[in-house]
């Protein structure tokens, strides 16, 4: 997932709702990402999503745990092609 920083956005006017322990479900954890749920989705099949929590039927995101995946793809974005580009081999 190729991370924009173009500017940055205050979390408040983006309309997420985040739960009281920090918690977001995928809808608003992929509007917080600048993605589709789909997207966010795919990437959790394939093993390189931000780390969720699967409560019963519902899936959550930490919204630290988010912020620390995306500051690890800022810091080094080799890491997540290389695991795509060998997800894509596996499959072949």
């Amino acid at each position: 997932m190729k991370v924009s920083c173009k500017k940055r956005i205050n979390i408040e006017d983006l309309d997420i709702n985040v739960l009281h322990d920090g918690r977001m479900d995928v809808k608003n954890t992929a509007k917080y990402l600048d993605c589709a749920p789909n997207t966010l989705r795919r990437y959790m099949a394939m093993g390189v999503s931000p780390p969720y929590v699967k409560i019963v039927t519902r899936i959550f995101f930490y919204k630290n745990e988010v912020d620390k995946w995306v500051e690890s793809q800022i810091e080094n974005p080799a890491i997540m092609k290389a695991r795509l580009k060998k997800l894509k081999e596996d499959r072949k």
